[in-house]
């Protein structure tokens, strides 16, 4: 009338081998599942600077832009892009400046289209650049793509 339940039979140890192999195959497919995947990042392929900016009105550089360009490309391999960044993270541009002009010009203005905001530079506006003066100007970008995607930087610097 009772069939004897333990110790396992031969037709239990089959059976014990399948439920094994489920968990640990539930374990395995569990951890691939919760194992945070890497971020992906956003491509930052460069930046186009705008300068506004006035004329030299006097001297040798009369009529001549104060920085002798309306616009600043990096951009490309030889100026280190594409650049990966995580969403949300953020990278330091330098744009080269010249004042061509025998009087002090100031920044006054930096800014960035979306999806990369300008969120500080060195020095801060005010920033005031001498006669004759080159600098690297220094923005700490902020970027705010989705992961996966690209961006290119298009910004404006202000001067007065």
């Amino acid at each position: 009338m009772f069939d004897r339940i333990f110790p396992p039979g031969r037709r239990a140890r089959p059976l014990a081998v399948v439920v094994a192999l489920g968990l640990l195959a539930a374990g395995l497919a569990g951890y691939v599942y919760l194992t945070p995947a890497a971020d992906a990042k956003v491509t930052v392929l460069g930046f186009n600077w705008t300068l506004q900016q006035g004329t030299v009105p006097t001297g040798p550089h009369a009529g001549s832009l104060w920085f002798d360009f309306n616009n600043v490309n990096d951009s490309g391999a030889a100026n280190g892009f594409p650049i990966e960044v995580a969403s949300g993270g953020s990278l330091t541009v330098s744009v080269y400046l010249l004042n061509w002009d025998n009087v002090s010009h100031t920044i006054v203005l930096v800014h960035l289209r979306s999806p990369l905001y300008a969120t500080s530079s060195m020095p801060p506006p005010p920033a005031t650049i001498a006669p004759y003066q080159d600098v690297y100007y220094q923005i700490t970008v902020t970027v705010q793509a989705p992961p996966g995607s690209s961006a290119f930087g298009i910004g404006t610097l202000g001067f007065a």
